[in-house]
């Protein structure tokens, strides 16, 4: 019994039949279930091999529900629905921290690139078509976006509106993303076990001498919170996070001048301030 791929069939619909079929599905890494033309995913906090180009050709061309439910069923649907409408289609991924957005967005995004390079022939200046660059820059998103909460080691501190552009040949042209409530109160300030913007880190893993940056994250008020995570090496991060620039034609120069940046971001918040007039001290009269 591996339970019902659209709970729409369930002989019986209510609250408890539906948990009870999510967590037989979840049990047997069935992580994807149908609520109708909604689908449900359930986070494994685990690599599950389900997202192969095996699986991406399976769902190519294949109608709405006949495959088991998925989120690479989804991304069809809402392309074969553009060619056949020639109208904008949008996708909605949504839940609570943890849950996979930020996942999911780069698996449906991963599947969109590969089909468009299936019609693009894979041709491009430099080796990469547009899909695949796309595809590519999301490190960068993640090292500016994305931190450290106590309840995920990836949040994405910021809400993020994709817009794909598509030729008449239905190929990908080019992305337009919109960032929304960046959390930049996280700059100077994060909780107990939480920790700042994830390319802090790298920076002072990846390029600190070069950077002026000493003393590693613990010497910088701004990253002396919580400075490593288990399951991620920084430095490596970093090197993607370079990888991921040049990628989308961001050119060294840029690309040394961003680090500056940021480096000097981590300086300021070293800064004391002090004051010698003690009419500036809080609750002091001018005395006039």
């Amino acid at each position: 019994n591996t339970g019902v791929g659209n709970m729409d069939d369930l002989s019986a619909l209510h609250e408890a039949s539906i948990l009870s079929n999510i967590e037989l599905r979840f049990r047997m890494d069935r992580i994807y279930t149908n609520s109708g033309p909604i689908l449900i995913a359930m986070n494994p906090f685990k690599w599950l091999p389900i997202y192969g180009e095996d699986v991406i050709k399976s769902y190519h061309n294949r109608p709405y529900g006949s495959q088991a439910p998925h989120c690479f069923m989804e991304a069809e649907d809402a392309y074969q629905q553009m060619k056949k409408t020639q109208l904008n289609q949008a996708v909605v991924i949504c839940g609570e921290s943890g849950a996979g957005k930020t996942e999911t967005t780069k698996l449906m995004l991963q599947y969109l690139s590969v089909i468009s390079k299936r019609y693009e022939g894979g041709s491009a200046a430099d080796g990469m078509t547009m899909g695949e660059k796309i595809v590519e820059s999301n490190p960068l998103m993640e090292a500016f976006g994305n931190a450290k909460t106590l309840r995920n080691n990836n949040s994405s501190r910021f809400g993020k509106f994709t817009a794909l552009h598509y030729t008449p040949q239905h190929t990908i042209s080019g992305c337009h993303i919109t960032n929304l409530l960046l959390e930049k109160a996280r700059i100077v300030h994060q909780a107990e076990g939480e920790r700042n913007f994830h390319i802090f880190y790298q920076l002072q893993a990846g390029a600190a001498s070069k950077y002026g940056l000493n003393g590693g994250a613990t010497a910088q008020e701004y990253t002396k919170v919580c400075t490593s995570v288990s399951d991620m090496n920084d430095t490596e991060e970093y090197a993607e996070t370079i990888k991921s620039m040049k990628a989308v034609d961001i050119s060294d120069g840029e690309i040394d001048n961003v680090m500056k940046i940021v480096a000097g971001v981590l300086q300021l918040g070293n800064v004391k301030f002090t004051s010698s007039d003690h009419s500036a001290v809080d609750g002091a009269s001018s005395g006039a």
